[in-house]
């Protein structure tokens, strides 16, 4: 299985509301590794490694209209995965 990686950064309503939780519990899931960290002012960074099919699966999923949470758009980056990271965390 040929690892890769994928760096997001998710806009919109998505600081304070839950979003990082919902993105952490949705890698886990999956099986993906990596970090969710706030990026000022007002965004979400995201950094996954996974499969490529995960990843997919993964992104379309972040995708939030739920409640407060209310992603906008995504910028997504494709990498060399590093295996760095364990698991997924924030």
């Amino acid at each position: 299985m040929d690892m890769q990686r994928v760096v997001i950064v998710a806009h919109g309503d998505v600081q304070r509301v839950g979003f990082r939780d919902a993105v952490q519990k949705m890698g886990r899931d999956l099986g993906l590794s990596g970090t969710v960290e706030n990026q000022e002012p007002y965004d979400v960074a995201i950094v996954a490694e996974g499969d490529e099919a995960t990843i997919q699966a993964f992104i379309a999923g972040l995708r939030i209209q739920k409640g407060p949470i209310q992603v906008h758009d995504l910028e997504v980056r494709w990498e060399k995965a590093t295996g760095e990271f364990p698991y997924l965390r924030s």
